[in-house]
């Protein structure tokens, strides 16, 4: 009877022990899909909380009036100059325009009196490479990239008497 005592309790042992085992491998899968799943919801959090914060941005950024950002130059000039000092003459007048033209940078579009802005250029004389070329306004776009189109004609030195 004891024999039968001890081999009733060694099955029961080793019935408990396989079922452990058994558990914790069909639990183990399980709580390794549920920690993947776990990880990939927290990077899909990371990424929406990025987009809020970057659409908040924007939002913020829409909601402010709209101000000068940048400025685009165009440059036609007028005489007789080789294609290679056509394209060194006309870098340095975008220069020169953009740096006459930089005190509107941030300023609000709806404050800025467009009215003066071809008399920061018009008439006005640069020298470039030794040439004086005097600038004229032909277009301007008021927006949020100021487009200017200028004419630029050599200006001949007269000679003095």
């Amino acid at each position: 009877m004891r024999r039968n005592l001890l081999r009733y309790s060694a099955f029961f042992t080793l019935g408990i022990l396989v079922g452990a085992i058994a558990m914790t491998l069909l639990l183990g899968r399980d709580i390794e899909h549920l920690t993947y799943k776990t990880r990939v919801q927290q990077e899909e959090l990371t990424e929406a909380t990025q987009q809020l914060r970057e659409l908040k941005a924007s939002l913020e950024a829409a909601r402010q009036k709209p101000c000068i950002r940048g400025i685009d130059v165009r440059i036609r000039l007028a005489g007789g100059l080789t294609e290679i000092e056509e394209q060194g003459v006309r870098i340095e007048l975008e220069r020169e325009v953009k740096e006459r033209l930089k005190p509107l940078m941030e300023r609000e579009l709806a404050t800025l009196n467009y009215w003066l802005i071809p008399g920061m250029i018009n008439e006005r004389v640069a020298e470039v490479e030794g040439k004086q070329f005097e600038m004229h306004v032909d277009m301007i776009i008021v927006a949020e990239t100021l487009g200017v189109t200028v004419r630029a004609k050599f200006k001949e030195l007269k000679a003095a008497l």
